[in-house]
């Protein structure tokens, strides 16, 4: 801990705390993780020995993927018979909110649903979590 001034934060899972750091400050940090999931967060990354910038839009295009594929190892379903490649050609068509959530609906399922899919896709970034009070501003698009 104290070699690599390392954090831990009680309430919160150590890819959050990943997202928040990197996406606070990029200049500062690196995430070096082979956590597929955490390229949803803009900042540098360490991949394949390589700092690589992830932008927002990059990120966002993850996290939307992430949002339609869902994770059964994270526990959510994501949009039912929609595996990575029907949703990168969704996402490589229109990748945004919308284009997720009519995917949603053209299989017969809610916004609502949609909306509990991302939240559990998200790992949080800078801003989405009070280090006082220990709340997490909940994502809605």
């Amino acid at each position: 801990m104290e070699k690599w001034e390392g954090q831990m934060t009680d309430g919160i899972e150590a890819d959050d705390l990943l997202g928040i750091l990197g996406s606070s400050d990029p200049e500062k940090y690196i995430i070096w993780s082979a956590d597929k999931d955490l390229k949803t967060i803009p900042a540098r990354h360490l991949i394949n020995g390589e700092i690589v910038t992830i932008d927002d839009q990059q990120a966002d295009y993850w996290f939307f993927l992430q949002t339609l594929m869902g994770d059964t190892t994270d526990g959510y379903n994501g949009c039912p018979t929609i595996g990575e490649k029907k949703a990168n050609a969704i996402l490589e068509e229109d990748c945004s909110w919308e284009a997720v959530v009519a995917t949603f609906k053209k299989k017969g399922f809610s916004e609502e649903l949609a909306l509990e899919n991302a939240r559990l896709a998200r790992i949080l970034r800078d801003g989405e979590y009070n280090f006082d009070t220990g709340e997490v501003k909940l994502w809605l698009q």
